[in-house]
């Protein structure tokens, strides 16, 4: 090839992380020519940026000087794309001789998918969620491409360590991107850095977990060293196993500050609690209560006391079988975690704050009212049957569940007890149920929040 040639850039798809408004892109290279042209003087490298679309010059041009034949130029692009950066060799002043090509690039935010199986994406059905050209994913054999399902494939993988051994399908992420791009006008890019059923531990680098480092080289692969954040969906595994369950905040909160050791303190983390175990082969059902309620509780901790962490519920979708979303449900918690990413990371006018407990009051001898924030109308138990929902309370007696409830307007749901309470009282949601049942608010329809052993204060 004559010309320009581009030996070190970014990959044809690429999405390059913006900061404010531009993305700086390093590029090198060689000059090869023929004789009679390499015999003239002052050749020079001229780099220009043009959209695809309409083949308008939006960067450059860009003037690189070779010696010895090499070439280096730094070029400044602005969000959007897709973008074509192209070379050419000038030589007698004005005659061109063509160089390289890199297409399809994109300047905007790049996101790291980690977490486990929920994040991988296993959803098994059918939804439509077609491809956008506004949204790229780097694929685990090594190369950029436009985002399609499955974002995680094994398919020769460059990684091991993320090889799955189940066949993986659809996920929230391809919809959060879309959404993203339509609202900010440029491109996301996703990195699937994660693996489906490996806990908390494998994350955690104090306790010798390998895949924080398996992440940092598929980030490296793609050529991305700066990214937006983190879109973590995981927990499942540590519901099953006490210790686990019980250390799993403070567990998290190690593992998000070497997020932000590695990538900057402002780094967000925007996360999903976890939705619901429906059936595990010759077992009960309290993994999926307990066990699930009390990492729930964890995350709804780090929600509201690590800074840059924001949680979305799941627990009132689908699964497509016994512990993974279905593709339905993958498309809402992908649309619930890009508002809150539009909301709290771009400063948009969204309303995306689900309900949250806020205090739990004993007001007659059986009864106990529950007030929230973030509800903008009123919460509604939608005529639930009583047994589906998944409240229960502890007091000095032991544990009962409510039966019966009632709403009385506002930012308060009621419920009724066939006993009095004793003292000691408090409240979880760590009732086995099926369809995840959980009142809400009737304005933004978003679930209460899961909790965990809230304490039952007296008049």
């Amino acid at each position: 090839m004559y010309g320009a040639v581009i030996e070190q850039g970014p990959q044809n798809w690429q999405v390059l992380q913006q900061e404010n408004g531009f993305a700086t892109v390093p590029l090198a290279g060689s000059v090869v020519v023929e004789d009679e042209i390499a015999a003239t003087e002052d050749p020079v490298v001229v780099i220009r940026v043009t959209d695809e679309n309409t083949n308008a010059r939006v960067a450059g041009p860009f003037i690189a000087r070779p010696k010895d034949w090499k070439w280096e130029a730094e070029i400044k692009i602005p969000a959007g794309g897709p973008y074509k950066i192209e070379t050419y060799l000038r030589y007698h002043v004005y005659c061109e001789l063509r160089g390289d090509r890199i297409f399809h690039i994109g300047v905007g935010d790049v996101y790291l998918i980690a977490g486990q199986s929920n994040a991988v994406g296993v959803g098994k059905d059918s939804v439509n969620d077609p491809v956008s050209p506004d949204v790229h994913m780097f694929r685990l054999s090594g190369h950029w491409d436009m985002a399609s399902h499955p974002l995680h494939d094994s398919t020769d993988t460059l990684f091991p360590l993320s090889r799955e051994r189940c066949q993986t399908g659809h996920s929230p992420w391809l919809n959060f991107g879309k959404i993203l791009a339509r609202h900010l006008g440029y491109p996301i890019g996703l990195i699937p850095g994660t693996k489906g059923g490996i806990p908390l531990t494998d994350w955690d680098r104090s306790e010798g977990g390998p895949f924080f480092d398996n992440a940092l080289k598929i980030l490296k692969a793609s050529g991305t060293s700066k990214i937006k954040g983190i879109l973590w969906y995981q927990g499942c595994n540590d519901a099953c196993e006490e210790e686990l369950r019980n250390t799993y905040y403070d567990r998290f909160a190690r593992v998000c500050q070497d997020f932000r050791n590695t990538f900057g303190e402002e780094l967000p983390l925007l996360t999903v609690q976890l939705n619901k175990v429906v059936s595990t082969k010759n077992s009960g059902t309290e993994n999926g209560g307990y066990g699930f309620s009390l990492v729930r509780e964890a995350q709804r901790r780090a929600m509201r006391e690590l800074p840059g962490v924001y949680l979305v519920p799941s627990v009132d979708l689908m699964v497509c079988d016994g512990i993974h979303n279905s593709a339905p449900s993958n498309m809402v918690i992908g649309e619930r975690l890009a508002n809150v990413a539009l909301h709290y990371l771009y400063g948009r006018p969204i309303l995306c704050d689900a309900p949250d407990i806020e205090k739990a009051v004993l007001c007659g001898p059986k009864t106990v009212k529950l007030y929230f924030n973030h509800v903008y109308d009123m919460i509604w138990g939608d005529l639930n049957q009583t047994e589906k929902l998944m409240f229960s309370l502890t007091d000095e007696k032991g544990r009962i569940t409510p039966c019966d409830y009632d709403c009385p307007g506002g930012n308060c749901f009621q419920l009724e007890f066939d006993r009095e309470i004793a003292g000691g009282a408090v409240l979880s949601c760590d009732g086995y149920t099926d369809p995840g049942l959980m009142p809400y608010d009737i304005f933004t329809y978003l679930p209460i929040i899961p909790f965990h052993g809230v304490k039952v204060t007296r008049l």
